[in-house]
């Protein structure tokens, strides 16, 4: 696995962490959304003791999903396992070495009506949580978003256009890593250019830190904006369920 690959599988684990998780021996299990079940590093898919208990977990949790990155245990498990194939995800990474100029030429163009939020009291959470669940049409947990605000280096953040908030990105700090999760914008407000500028936005304030590195996971209909931004494919995330 390449250096900025496990930064950001590092950042993403960080994340998960923080929602509420437990370790059962190699492998992870999430309390609650996202509904994760994923494999520490230690954890060998080719014997089977890590094979059956990955077998009983989605068993006993059939609302979760095996989360794989790397791609010999993709093979060893779909070979292994009646696996079912779900989502898939894009592990992308941009170094602000080259890109934090142009991004903050930018914004000092587009900032006029827009701005970051933070939302950091109990109202601002579950605000936030409602406007990002309608971005993604699924209920994103309040619970696990007020566990992973207690992180020291997470914070929910809302673009807001006019002081109407418009879109959500939640982001988390591990060393000189900025990990950019949950970005969503609702149907509402879709087709104004808002995910760019929130990138922005995120983009320019790293820019000020001494982060390096900006990592995410983009689905397909955020690969092509973060392409445009200079981010880079690393690997595929695959999700799967029995």
């Amino acid at each position: 696995m390449n250096h900025k690959l496990q930064r950001n599988i590092n950042n993403l684990q960080t994340l998960w962490h923080a929602y509420g998780a437990s370790s059962l021996g190699n492998l992870l299990l999430s309390h609650q959304w996202p509904n994760k079940i994923w494999m520490s590093e230690q954890a060998r898919t080719d014997t089977p003791a890590t094979l059956s208990q990955l077998l009983t977990l989605l068993k006993l949790h059939p609302q979760h999903v095996l989360s794989v990155w790397c791609p010999e245990d993709n093979k060893n498990l779909t070979n292994a396992l009646p696996l079912q194939p779900q989502t898939q995800l894009t592990a992308m990474a941009l170094s602000l070495d080259e890109q934090a100029q142009s991004e903050t030429e930018t914004i000092a163009v587009n900032s006029t009506t827009t701005s970051l939020q933070r939302m950091s009291s109990p109202r601002q959470q579950s605000d936030w949580c409602t406007l990002c669940s309608a971005g993604f049409g699924y209920q994103v947990s309040v619970r696990a978003i007020t566990n992973a605000c207690r992180h020291h280096n997470a914070e929910l953040l809302a673009l807001t256009d006019h002081s109407i908030p418009v879109a959500t990105a939640l982001v988390l700090r591990t060393g000189k890593t900025l990990g950019i999760h949950q970005v969503a914008v609702p149907p509402e407000h879709r087709g104004k250019g808002y995910a760019k500028t929130l990138m922005q936005h995120i983009v320019w304030q790293a820019a000020q830190q001494s982060v390096n590195l900006l990592v995410l996971q983009a689905s397909d209909m955020g690969r092509s904006l973060y392409q445009s931004m200079g981010f880079e494919s690393l690997a595929t995330i695959n999700h799967y369920s029995l």
